[in-house]
């Protein structure tokens, strides 16, 4: 299959991260508010705004609530980067207001030197952190279900916290063993996930990449997937879209089938990208009229300057 999302990664990260150093140094010898005057090539610096600690506003709905108030002081800096002229890609980075060691990854300060406090992560938390940015694979590597993506934190109180939300386990309970008394903890990936997948695959499951038929009649398909989901990995749809291309062939998809990944949005709707959009007249234009979206999508409202993409292949 056409590995999407590496691609797309490796791409992004070429024209992101000298960027990314480039603020980051400055920042370590600067005041936030100085990163305006930056000019890195081909950027331009659209926000330099420092935040109080625990006071970054809440964004979209059925968040928890107060979430942030254990959040660090912070310098909050986004950009445009313009590698071409009709580059448009908007990047937003966090960088700690004091006590950082210059590094991303969430190492160095971020893993409690001493006692745990609300300001750092313990080892367990940051292997924990790890697996959930990780894919989910069984005892011979294979991958189950791709990981979250960054971005996606601020929700994983549902299903990082002490005990999973019902819906997962209740499937297992009531519908693969029909047993109420069924514990959790002694899933196994093996074994018990080939189980569900039995279990759920006659009626339930939707994963057919073969829509030569459906495109055959005329139909489209507009799907759509926000990167800070944070109850449904977006790789999975990716993997999904990636599979209908090597089953039908990239011309014949393009004619049927666009993916647009959301910056910013979390489940389905909400988040600090586009929070919420209307696909019905983009639909309309696409059956009625021939008019097929093939790039930017700029919706009503955009948040910090985020907007959707129609997803490249490789």
């Amino acid at each position: 299959m056409f590995n999407d999302v590496l691609q797309d990664v490796a791409n992004m990260s070429v024209i992101k991260l000298p960027i990314l150093v480039f603020i980051a140094q400055s920042a370590l010898a600067a005041a936030c508010a100085d990163l305006y005057s930056l000019h890195p090539p081909n950027t331009a610096i659209t926000l330099a705004q420092t935040v109080e600690a625990g006071a970054l506003p809440m964004t979209g709905p059925g968040q928890t609530p107060n979430i942030f108030k254990t959040l660090p002081a912070f310098c909050r800096v986004a950009a445009t980067l313009m590698p071409s002229p009709d580059s448009d890609i908007r990047i937003e980075v966090w960088l700690p207001a004091e006590n950082w060691n210059g590094k991303f990854q969430a190492v160095g300060v971020l893993l409690c030197e001493g006692a745990d406090t609300a300001a750092c992560l313990t080892a367990a938390q940051v292997e924990s952190a790890r697996k959930l940015y990780g894919p989910v694979v069984n005892s011979a590597g294979t991958k189950i279900f791709p990981g979250f993506s960054p971005g996606s934190e601020m929700g994983w109180d549902l299903l990082a916290g002490a005990e999973p939300i019902a819906d997962p386990v209740g499937s297992f309970k009531y519908v693969v063993f029909k047993n109420p008394d069924w514990d959790w903890t002694t899933l196994n990936f093996d074994s018990d996930v080939a189980a569900l997948e039995k279990a759920f695959e006659p009626a339930v499951d939707s994963n057919q990449p073969d829509l030569r038929a459906f495109a055959g009649r005329g139909g489209k398909l507009i799907m759509y997937h926000g990167w800070n989901d944070h109850l449904i990995a977006p790789g999975n749809t990716v993997d999904y879209y990636n599979a209908v291309l090597y089953t039908m062939g990239v011309t014949r998809t393009n004619e049927s089938v666009r993916l647009f990944m959301v910056p910013g949005m979390m489940h389905c709707r909400g988040g600090d990208g586009t929070p919420d959009f209307d696909m019905i007249p983009e639909l309309d234009n696409w059956v009625e009229q021939g008019r097929r979206r093939t790039g930017w999508w700029r919706p009503e409202p955009i948040r910090i300057g985020r907007a959707p993409c129609a997803h490249i292949h490789w």
